[in-house]
């Protein structure tokens, strides 16, 4: 998987719909609300592409497919989200939820399951004939799971797998934490950002798909870590640090920090004319 956001990138939205008549399946309506936001976030991609600067020119463009799986898989077979306080990042807590309806779909689409079906998607994705109209073929491609059933975090990427995760439900809900830290979206003491803001998170996702790093306190950052393929520090993590502005990578803000397009390969900071990346 290339580690900087530049070039053509294809990506697969793989919504995975439900069981007929469940909290999992999506109606009409949210199945819109998945496309239009996804094309919004790619929007922010680019409006923040341009305030970089125009010498060099970042180039820069996605070209998207949405697949649809069907499942006839109850919701109440997933694990129940990570209680308050209790959320672990070990891969084993995202995947024990993840693999009961990822590989189904992916089953579906003719794919293997796990990591090597997820392969095959990317691989199908850079080798499709659908981007004929396209300026140039793909340099990088990503899928992207949309689900209803329940995930171990309400959005999250994997840059060594390509892929990124989101879970509607929790996304679109945005039921408020109480002051003692309950509440929020089933009890987990998170809210989510509501389905208008799905486009920022989306965004946001797909930065660390490229190896942008969080900046936000609950991340556990710091500004002396080293992201991106140029290896440059974090300096806009917000834990002790008062130069902290907002960002994408802070708080999904429509907006770009100084140290974000480094991560992303933006920056030519030579200036020769010639991306670093490139060099």
């Amino acid at each position: 998987m290339r580690d900087f956001m530049v070039g053509n990138i294809a990506v697969g939205i793989v919504i995975i719909d439900g069981k007929a008549g469940t909290e999992a399946e999506f109606t009409a309506g949210e199945k819109l609300t998945v496309a239009v936001e996804v094309s919004q976030g790619f929007d922010i991609l680019y409006r923040l592409k341009g305030v970089v600067g125009s010498n060099p020119k970042v180039p820069l463009f996605f070209m998207s497919r949405i697949d649809t799986v069907k499942l006839d898989l109850d919701p109440a077979t997933v694990p129940a989200p990570p209680a308050k306080g209790s959320k672990s990042s070990t891969s084993d807590e995202y995947e024990k939820r993840e693999q009961i309806w990822r590989d189904p779909a992916l089953n579906k689409l003719g794919l293997s399951s796990g990591q090597q079906g997820i392969s095959q998607y990317i691989q199908n994705l850079m080798a499709g004939s659908a981007w004929s109209a396209a300026p140039a073929p793909p340099n990088a491609a990503y899928v992207v799971f949309v689900t209803k059933y329940m995930a171990n975090w309400m959005a999250y990427a994997d840059q060594s797998r390509g892929r990124i995760t989101m879970c509607y439900s929790w996304i679109a809900d945005k039921t408020p934490v109480n002051a003692d830290g309950t509440g929020g979206f089933r009890s987990t003491g998170t809210q989510g950002w509501g389905d208008e803001n799905f486009d920022r998170v989306f965004a946001h996702e797909s930065c660390h798909i490229f190896r942008a790093p969080d900046e936000y306190a609950s991340s556990h950052c710091s500004v002396t870590s080293q992201a991106g393929h140029l290896h440059i520090e974090n300096s806009n993590c917000e834990i002790a640090n008062v130069s902290s502005v907002d960002c994408l990578m802070k708080n999904n803000t429509q907006a770009l920090c100084s140290a974000t397009p480094g991560h992303l390969g933006w920056v030519d900071r030579n200036n020769n004319g010639v991306l670093d990346v490139f060099e």
